[in-house]
């Protein structure tokens, strides 16, 4: 009796979590992403502070032949967009390097 009694609590318990109600995304609509606090250009491309303007180009081209959108742009839209919104971060980061 007891065994049962468990079994229907936790037959309970996971229709309870599976019933609630989970967010819809429309079709049309970009996909979600984690945002993260902006970090400072030497830290996204990987280079000291005090990183020479070569070894800032050469991070730069690494990281930008890794996470290029063409790359990936068999797959799936939220893998797109990734790539795409880390190559901006990349370029944003690339353009305040080579401005100082």
């Amino acid at each position: 009796m007891l065994r049962y009694l468990l079994y229907m609590f936790l037959a309970y318990v996971v229709w309870r979590l599976l019933s609630g109600k989970r967010p819809t995304q429309r079709p049309d609509a970009p996909p979600q992403v984690l945002r993260h606090a902006p970090q400072a250009p030497h830290v996204v491309l990987g280079v000291a502070p005090d990183a020479s303007p070569e070894t800032v180009r050469a991070a730069y081209q690494r990281l930008i032949r890794q996470y290029h959108p063409d790359l990936v742009a068999e797959m799936g839209p939220e893998i797109r967009h990734v790539a795409e919104e880390r190559t901006k971060e990349l370029n944003r980061a690339y353009e305040a390097l080579k401005q100082r």
